[in-house]
């Protein structure tokens, strides 16, 4: 009998099984290189606390206000001396009744000067003697209580003492005196008795040449100078294009000094402006301002 070639069993093919290894291989493999290439040994943390929801929408947007990131800016300090005081009894009762905090400035042995003196206390503004100095000009007149340069010091200081007398100035500034404070041992002799009296003081600046601050600064008396004077052109256009320039002053350098007159126009100025004065500039006694 012929030798017949055994017959394999079914399922042990090599070839098969071979085959089926290898693609066991590649794919342990693949599952492997996408382990390492995809997932990081670290993870980043992932925050689970709840974003809070954005706020509903309105009818109409929030206003600055709303915020309190936009705080307004603070309003600039000006301080307005209202000079001359005492010859002119009903245009200074008015602006004392508008109820703004201006600084008032009296003329001595001025025919109202105690009777506005008392107005002036009741409203609790600051209160200065409006002091007559010698002007550069003869035809200028400054008035009762004058120091003249021609005076010996003894006589400017009794001078300068009586015309305190009777009133609760906190300072002085000067009337006229052009030629006055442009004297370094008048304005000297007169800001020591200031100084002694316990007074500040505000130079008009009446002049170019004055030595008034600078003097007061030597000394070490509190004092300040006037930056505009509002009414020489007395129209209330003119007077509000000054305070114009006056705002500008104060909003360059923090704060600003005007004088004023009791003039019609002034009183006019003061009234119809007076909102945007209270909106715009915060107006503080002259005190306030010397330094």
């Amino acid at each position: 009998m012929k030798n017949r070639p055994k017959k394999q069993k079914q399922g042990s093919n090599p070839l098969l099984l071979k085959a089926f290894f290898l693609a066991l291989a590649i794919i342990a493999l693949g599952t492997t290189l996408y382990f390492f290439k995809f997932t990081e040994k670290n993870p980043a943390v992932v925050y689970t606390a709840p974003v809070p929801s954005l706020p509903k929408a309105t009818a109409s947007p929030p206003s600055p206000e709303d915020f309190d990131v936009h705080q307004k800016p603070a309003l600039v300090k000006i301080a307005i001396i209202i000079d001359d005081i005492g010859n002119k009894k009903k245009l200074a009762e008015d602006i004392i009744a508008l109820d703004l905090n201006l600084s008032y400035s009296i003329l001595p042995q001025s025919p109202y000067a105690i009777y506005l003196a008392e107005k002036i206390t009741a409203a609790g503004r600051d209160m200065l003697l409006h002091l007559p100095l010698e002007p550069s000009d003869s035809k200028w007149n400054p008035g009762p209580g004058a120091l003249m340069l021609s005076m010996s010091s003894k006589k400017l200081i009794s001078t300068f003492n009586n015309d305190l007398t009777g009133f609760d100035f906190i300072g002085t500034n000067n009337h006229m005196g052009s030629k006055f404070t442009a004297d370094p041992k008048a304005m000297h002799t007169l800001l020591s008795a200031v100084k002694s009296n316990g007074l500040f003081y505000v130079d008009s600046l009446t002049s170019a040449k004055s030595v008034g601050y600078t003097t007061a600064k030597e000394l070490g008396i509190k004092t300040a100078k006037r930056d505009i004077f509002l009414d020489n052109e007395q129209t209330s256009q003119a007077i509000a294009s000054q305070f114009t320039k006056l705002i500008a002053i104060a909003k360059r350098r923090g704060s600003a000094i005007g004088i004023g007159h009791p003039y019609p126009a002034t009183l006019e100025f003061l009234t119809a402006f007076r909102p945007t004065l209270l909106k715009e500039v915060k107006l503080v006694g002259i005190h306030e301002l010397v330094e």
